[in-house]
């Protein structure tokens, strides 16, 4: 059992296991591994996983634009959700060595997954001048079943000359979902009250194939290139149909021709490149540039026939190099372009109403965004002093980038129009149009939410960090600032669109103080602060200032060779955010073991979990249209007994025998530092 501490953070999907809120995990697994002779090495896994989650969460929204003649628009919603997930998952891997020259890689994967969730929902939307425009009593209940199926197979073929290769790679993979979901609700509003009992069919069913052929030459020692040919393709079908229940049939049979759709989409990427590496001790340099050819297209039969097709061709160069200044020091930086395409959700427009305050719908005007990502990156560290330097850049800049169109409800039920107008960003429809003149009925405090396609996207992230051994004791300090830069679109009712800009600045330090006494006794302290700010574009009266603050205390003990006693007192504090929110609390856990058997292999240990009984999780959500506090109910104080029995020991090493405190003296690095690699978006 397990449940999510106190802090920011929280989320899942249908096959992602991570969950906000309190989750009970049932699981069992098992894994072979085996050489088959000399050439070929084959393993595997199955895992079996139940999940049981229960998460009850309160969400204060404040919009950025409400009626703006009254002030702000006010969302205040109770959502305490129950979800039980079972998946299969088997994956395998044959790593055959055909000869000296030839070698081939299959790595075959499947997954199973059985999902019930039961969503029920209260909430109030109040406007400026602390009307309630709408008290909505909303519930769901949706059964799914998912299946996901892909292969890797890799051919690798090595010529008699030196640096003169050949690969192929092909990816085949299937993954579909079918289920329904019970939607019943209730919405009072100013002037009436409305109702709803409906059904919704899905099936979705999706076909994907990647492939590459990658061709390397060596020119000489220090000089190499290479060609390649890449596609990637994907088939989508979507279907969605809604039944309204009928009382004289007993069952849901009447089809909401509104409320559904079906839908086929492919998107197909095609590329050929070339790069260019030079490499030395010091350098290594490698720049390439690759053509793209993007096919979008797409079939709608219902509500009505409609066909879009979209063509787009894109230059992709790239650049990194990496500068060694010494054995221990190094100079990295990456600059890369990349495509992302629409999803078939975000194309589909059809009107999803599982919250009928917050419809949302496709845009089947969507094209594909082009981004731009600069990484830089220093690590220097002296062994000898216990002495390390680490700094980066991450810069990010898209056009096209797709983001969201909300239009806010008034006082009043509007009748808001599906045409081109809606679906088209600031710069235009893009060449395109959608022919469809359909209308949605917006009720006040309302919403409905609208990908579109917006530039201006930027966000930047500077960090360092510096930390030495002095005297035994491990100082590491950090230190980062954050901003991005997000446009998108905010309407009221059926006026004129505005472009709001949200700029959401961050600045982050962090001190760590790790003890290195003894193998008996050990501490850390440290403490991480951050201020941000929302600052918009427009209503800038709704700009926000908020604070979040921790520290902690660790400490280790092992009086003999058998007993191990531990404790951390964690202080949690936020300031800023909506009244009941700001909130400070103390996280107390405590622990003792006793290791036995050969070696003191076996440990038998009894943990106690927030034993003051305080233990909470409070998130800030910031977006392009709104920023929101949810406070999500977390496990609190328990007991935990766990025995643990060591297969192997690598006495602080690696499995690769390297000894991994000399790139980070006295352990790893501190809360905040990034890991290897580009950070993600």
């Amino acid at each position: 059992m397990g449940g999510n501490r106190g802090g920011m953070g929280g989320g899942g999907s249908f096959f992602t296991g991570s969950q906000s809120g309190i989750t009970t995990t049932r699981a069992i697994g098992l894994n072979y591994s085996n050489q088959w002779g000399k050439n070929v090495e084959l393993s595997g896994s199955y895992f079996l996983t139940s999940t049981a989650n229960i998460k009850s969460t309160e969400t204060n929204r404040n919009y950025i634009v409400g009626d703006i003649s009254k002030g702000t628009l006010n969302y205040a919603e109770t959502n305490p959700s129950n979800t039980d997930n079972l998946s299969h998952r088997a994956n395998f891997r044959l790593n055959w060595k055909l000869d000296s020259t030839n070698s081939l890689l299959f790595e075959p994967q499947i997954s199973l997954q059985q999902n019930t969730s039961v969503n029920p929902l209260l909430a109030n939307t109040i406007n400026g001048l602390g009307d309630t425009v709408s008290q909505l009593n909303n519930y769901t209940k949706s059964n799914t079943d998912g299946y996901r199926a892909s292969s890797n197979i890799l051919y690798r073929h090595s010529f008699k000359k030196k640096g003169r290769t050949f690969s192929t790679e092909v990816n085949p993979g299937i993954n579909g979902q079918t289920g329904n979901t019970i939607l019943t609700n209730s919405n009072q509003l100013l002037t009436s009250t409305t109702t709803r009992d409906q059904k919704t069919d899905l099936l979705k069913n999706t076909n994907t194939f990647s492939g590459n052929m990658v061709f390397t030459e060596s020119l000489d020692s220090n000089n190499f290139i290479a060609a390649t040919v890449s596609t990637n393709i994907n088939q989508n079908n979507n279907d969605r149909l809604a039944y309204l229940k009928d009382a004289a049939a007993l069952g849901y049979t009447r089809l909401d021709t509104f409320f559904s759709s079906k839908f086929v989409n492919g998107y197909s990427q095609h590329k050929v490149g070339v790069s260019y590496r030079y490499q030395t001790y010091k350098w290594n340099i490698t720049t390439s540039l690759d053509g793209q050819l993007a096919l979008l297209d797409g079939k709608q039969s219902m509500p009505k026939n409609s066909d879009l097709s979209r063509q787009f061709t894109s230059l992709l160069p790239s650049f990194q190099a990496r500068y060694n200044l010494g054995m221990k020091r190094n100079l990295r930086m990456n600059y890369n372009t990349s495509n992302n395409a629409p999803s078939i959700d975000q194309l589909q427009p059809v009107i999803n109403n599982n919250n009928t305050m917050q419809l949302s719908t496709g845009n089947p005007m969507l094209v594909q965004d082009y981004q731009h990502s600069l990484f830089l990156r220093y690590f220097s560290v002296t062994p000898e002093t216990g002495k390390n330097v680490f700094w980066m850049i991450n810069s990010q800049y898209s056009n096209n980038y797709m983001s969201n169109k909300t239009i806010l409800g008034g006082r009043t039920s509007e009748w808001i129009l599906l045409d081109s107008n809606l679906y088209k960003g600031p710069q235009g429809s893009l060449n395109n149009s959608y022919t469809g003149n359909d209308s949605v009925l917006l009720s006040p405090g309302g919403q409905l939410t609208i990908p579109v396609n917006v530039n201006g996207y930027y966000s930047l992230r500077l960090f360092g960090s510096w930390g030495k051994t002095i005297k035994k004791i491990n100082v590491n300090t950090n230190a980062g600032i954050t901003t991005s830069h997000i446009p998108s679109m905010i309407q009221l009712g059926n006026s004129k669109a505005l472009v709001n800009y949200a700029t959401n600045p961050s600045v982050t330090a962090g001190l760590v103080l790790a003890s290195n006494i003894s193998e008996k006794l050990d501490f850390t302290v440290s403490g991480n602060g951050a201020y941000s700010q929302v600052v918009n574009s427009i209503q800038k009266s709704n700009n926000q200032t908020y604070i979040n603050y921790n520290s902690r205390f660790a400490i280790n003990f092992m009086p003999t060779k058998k007993w191990v006693i531990n404790s951390d007192v964690t202080y949690q504090a936020y300031q800023g955010l909506s009244s009941s929110f700001n909130q400070k609390y103390y996280l107390w856990n405590a622990g003792l073991g006793y290791k036995f058997m050969k070696g003191n292999a076996g440990e038998l240990r009894l943990t106690a979990f927030d034993i003051l009984n305080q233990n909470r999780s409070i998130q800030r959500n910031v977006t392009q249209t709104y920023y929101e506090d949810v406070r999500t109910k977390v496990l609190t104080r328990y007991l935990m007994i766990t025995f643990t029995y060591k297969l192997r020991k690598f006495n602080g090493k690696g499995e690769d025998g390297k000894d991994m405190k000399m790139f980070f003296p006295g352990g790893m690095p501190p809360p905040g530092m990034p890991g290897h690699g580009m950070p993600g978006r």
